[in-house]
């Protein structure tokens, strides 16, 4: 059997077309992803059933509802950055939810002229809640609470104690902290 290297990994191999120092950057960024991760299932899901639908074609039908109301959350706070000229990064997921929340049902009940007054209120509203920088952070490799005692555990990481809540934190930016040795 012949397997051959998708083309997105032989870009990646390849050193001058995706140089290390860029990769090591990319790889920091992965937290974003669990963040994204966190708002949806913690705060957009408030609540202990998540998909009720009892058919495959229904939980289907509910996921795609979550994402697209997620994906529209996220697009109001891309035009609400974009509004202020910041990243969208530093806008509060949970204050944008909040004020769609709020906004959804005074946009339903408001005569079709006065949609874009209010649209133009709620992203500036969405605008106002930001967040503190998240550059230059660090935080130990500990586990946060033991759920079983797998041996790859005791060993790997410690578990988490008072010391290690707050560490102290870089004064440099990461991508100028690494080194990358030849």
């Amino acid at each position: 059997m012949v397997t051959t290297v998708p083309s997105q990994l032989r870009t990646r191999l390849d050193a001058d077309a995706c140089p290390a120092s860029q990769l090591v950057v990319l790889y920091q960024e992965r937290w974003e992803i669990k963040i994204g991760n966190d708002e949806l299932k913690t705060h957009q899901l408030d609540r202990l059933v998540h998909l009720r639908s009892r058919t495959p074609c229904g939980v289907l039908q509910g996921l795609y509802g979550v994402l697209l109301a997620y994906n529209a959350v996220r697009y109001s706070m891309h035009e609400a950055a974009l509004a202020v000229d910041i990243d969208p990064q530093r806008l509060s997921f949970i204050h944008a939810l909040r004020v769609l929340r709020e906004t959804a049902p005074l946009m339903r009940a408001a005569p079709a002229a006065r949609l874009p007054t209010l649209y133009a209120g709620m992203i500036a509203h969405i605008a106002q809640g930001r967040l503190p920088l998240r550059d230059h952070r660090i935080n130990p490799r500990v586990v946060k609470k033991k759920m079983s005692n797998p041996s790859h555990l005791r060993t790997c990481f410690p578990k988490k104690r008072p010391e290690h809540c707050h560490p102290p934190q870089p004064q440099t930016a990461f991508e100028q902290a690494v080194v990358i040795l030849k």
